[in-house]
């Protein structure tokens, strides 16, 4: 095993090396989907609900059919009559039901896929859409989550009592018990608003179905091999028979985790017997595609003098909007986020995910754990502030540390950075110097901070795992095949500077072809923070059965014991004595002289463990009591991941977290009209989401640990560094002014309202 010490002896691991594709990112030379042009590609439109919730009477598509260059007009009566949930992920725990069709037969929100027409240019099918006339039949719509709940609310799917799609529930200890032991109980209410994924790509794909009844799929993907699994069986068709193929990913961020126009596309290209394209623009990728969950959540806390935690209670009401998909993964994810950070003697939770008229919920970065900080984060400033102790010193009583049960697996946390997240922190933001509280004008700073801890993958040992395949060159170079997706992440690069190190190469000598489900291995997908850890360690068994069969080899040539023979510098040599060995290149010829085989190492991983990573967030800002603006003076986000793959490229992500996070926290929402269900800020400029220009002064803190369990120490990071950015700035505000603002997002007039009631007392 390799021990802390030895990190920095890595040769590949653990450097600052750019992206592999970054040249081509930059020139314009990577290809996206959006980018790819078949022959005889025709381009379909689809038309959305006008009515949040509607019943269809009559479709009428022939003036559309018969407009020039229209090739196919298909609604409802037209697809398989296969229903299915977005967001099943083959053979998972959680059973997700089956709501929805490639085209519905009910609208269940603005926004609902109706109709498709593919046509020779996007002009002609958007024409075609405005040709066809549906005649619907309103139906009353419900647009809040706990109004869904109601007896007598209107019911979106007829098989969901008071539209509840599933209730979760989880507990260990006695609660109750708990409460009664505490000095100090604590229970408010607090509401997180949807947010959008807003990556800089929107949704597209192209199908292409052949005469054979095959299928190839080009998609904007964080999951192709779901989406061949889910197309094989909307289809009927053997999953042999579908390729998915994923080019350069502009972002995803959970909103590319599920399938969306890919069957529609496959269905308009069998019916044409042409290359299809299906792309949405910005306007229907922001308001018509998927969101974050909204969720009312109820926390109770008890907790003793000292600050310690005898009791927490979570009530959660998750909007999953018209579909399911997997929300009820998401509100159990939810649910058990808080027992990664702190240690709780006693605990309850209770989930519902409940259906509305809105827009389908789906996963995003943080998979329900921002619903969890910013409650349960708050809570603890407001236990400390009661019981005069500091808000550092009751998360520093609370937090997990190595050897803590991990009760996610049953085993143990074996790594855990979280104290010195803190203390470095603090150090960076200068937590306890005396600074002025007044700046200028009816202006006040304030300071925050708040924890956070994620999961290093989903499930272990079921669905979580993945394969890989080193297959090495005659001139001693090597080509990784992996099934996981890089969607600007830069897992490519990860994945194949882990190859590199474990081989004793350098970077430039590993290729890499990943997400092609008819050549890489399999994998379940990118999301839960697991490429470099699942797929790391996969990548490394894979590059050590290499690596074993080269010294095996390389052994009897050289007359050597394998034990005495290691690999460097792209030779396989004696470890006493350099000058007796060979290059990869000379050993390959060698054996292909000799009619050896080709040197090919394989690799295949299941999620064994689920270690968290840790964050700590701090935050300095200045509130104007006049008109409530908040100003991020200076933001600091410190964490551990583990042994670091590639710093360059954690702290990339860890900025555009906190860039995320500052969004959902003071400005992203979407505004919904309440009597018919429509979004009203349906465009970039009236979203809002943060620009380049809004950021703070950030300052990244990698605390480096080592978690045996992961490809050279590794966990995944990239989710965490979202998750407590909303609780840290409340914090901060609250600490300036004395405002607690229970919702999201923290706008001015929530602000002005605060310091108006403050001022009443």
């Amino acid at each position: 095993m390799i021990e802390m010490e030895e990190i920095l002896n890595f040769q590949t691991v653990s450097r600052s090396l750019p992206q592999i594709d970054s040249i081509k990112k930059a020139t314009g030379e990577a290809k996206y989907t959006v980018d790819i042009k078949l022959p005889r590609m025709l381009y379909a439109k689809v038309l959305l609900s006008p009515y949040a919730h509607a019943k269809i009477l009559k479709v009428d598509k022939s003036e559309a059919e018969r407009i020039p260059g229209v090739r196919a007009v298909m609604t409802f009566e037209d697809i398989p009559k296969v229903k299915f949930n977005a967001g099943a992920k083959f053979n998972h725990l959680t059973p997700l039901p089956d709501d929805e069709y490639i085209l519905n037969d009910k609208a269940r929100f603005v926004g609902d896929r109706i109709a498709a027409v593919a046509a020779e240019s996007e002009e002609i099918a958007e024409g075609a859409l405005k040709a066809i006339k549906v005649v619907y039949e309103e139906l009353p719509a419900v647009f809040d989550v706990e109004e869904a709940m109601k007896d007598g609310a209107p019911k979106i799917h007829e098989d969901r009592e008071n539209n509840i799609v599933a209730h979760i529930s989880s507990d260990f200890g006695d609660v109750e018990k708990g409460f009664k032991e505490a000095d100090l109980v604590l229970e408010d209410e607090f509401r997180m608003p949807g947010q959008q994924h807003l990556p800089m790509e929107p949704h597209a794909c192209i199908a292409d179905y052949s005469s054979d009844g095959s299928v190839t799929i080009w998609s904007s993907t964080q999951s192709p091999f779901q989406i061949r699994f889910m197309v094989a069986r909307i289809m009927g068709i053997p999953q042999d028979k579908v390729r998915v193929i994923k080019p350069y990913v502009g972002g995803g961020f959970g909103g590319k985790e599920d399938m969306f126009d890919e069957p529609l596309a496959v269905v308009l290209s069998k019916r044409t017997g042409r290359p299809v394209k299906l792309e949405a623009d910005r306007k229907r990728d922001l308001a018509a595609m998927s969101r974050r969950h909204p969720a009312v959540v109820r926390v109770k806390i008890g907790v003793k003098k000292d600050g310690t935690i005898t009791a927490l209670q979570l009530t959660t009401k998750m909007d999953a909007g018209a579909y399911c998909t997997s929300s009820p993964r998401i509100c159990g994810a939810h649910g058990g986020r808080a027992l990664a950070i702190y240690r709780l003697p006693n605990y309850k939770f209770d989930g519902y995910t409940v259906y509305t008229n809105t827009l389908p919920s789906r996963a995003f970065r943080g998979y329900g754990n921002p619903q969890m900080t910013f409650p349960v984060e708050s809570m603890l400033d407001m236990a400390a502030e009661k019981l005069g102790i500091s808000r550092m010193e009751i998360r520093l009583k609370n937090c997990m540390q190595a050897g803590d049960l991990n009760r996610l697996t049953g085993g143990v946390i074996e790594s855990c950075g979280i104290k010195e997240c803190i203390k470095r922190g603090a150090e960076a933001i200068g937590w306890n110097e005396d600074r002025p509280r007044e700046i200028g004008r009816n202006k006040r700073r304030g300071m925050g901070m708040a924890m956070a801890a994620h999961w290093t993958s989903a499930v272990p040992r079921q669905t979580e795992s993945a394969g890989a395949v080193i297959v090495f060159a005659e001139d001693g170079t090597a080509n990784l095949l992996v099934g996981a997706s890089d969607i600007g992440q830069g897992s490519d690069t990860v994945l194949s500077q882990i190859a590199a190190e474990e081989l004793g190469m350098e970077l430039k000598d590993v290729s890499i072809t990943s997400a092609d489900t008819k050549v890489t291995p399999w994998d379940a997908g990118t999301y839960s923070s697991k490429v470099t850890y699942l797929a790391g360690n996969t990548v490394r068994l894979a590059a050590a059965d290499a690596k074993n069969k080269i010294i095996q080899k390389a052994s009897k040539i050289l007359g050597v014991h394998p034990e005495a023979l290691v690999c460097k510098d792209k030779r396989v040599f004696v470890r006493t004595n350099p000058s007796v060995g060979l290059t990869f290149a000379e050993l390959i010829e060698k054996l292909r002289q000799s009619g050896e085989p080709q040197i090919i190492g394989m690799g295949n991983y299941g999620g064994y463990s689920n270690p968290p990573t840790y964050v700590a967030h701090f935050a300095e800002v200045a509130v104007d009591t006049e008109t409530g603006e908040v100003e991020v003076l200076r933001y600091v986000a410190a964490q551990d991941a583990g042994t670091v793959i590639n710093p360059l490229l954690m702290e990339g992500q860890m900025e555009g977290g906190v860039q995320q996070g500052l969004g959902y926290a003071l400005s992203e929402r979407f505004v919904y009209d309440k009597k018919t269900g429509v979004i009203l800020n349906q465009s970039l400029l009236d979203y809002s989401p943060l620009h380049s220009v809004d950021m703070p002064p950030l300052k990244t803190i990698i605390v480096q640990t080592y978690e045996p369990t992961g490809p050279f120490g590794a966990k995944g990071m990239a989710e965490g560094a979202f998750n407590p950015v909303a609780p840290t700035i409340a914090s901060a505000i609250y600490d300036a002014v004395g405002v607690r603002i229970k919702s999201l997002p923290i706008t001015p007039d929530k602000i002005l309202a605060g310091l108006e009631k403050k001022e009443m007392r």
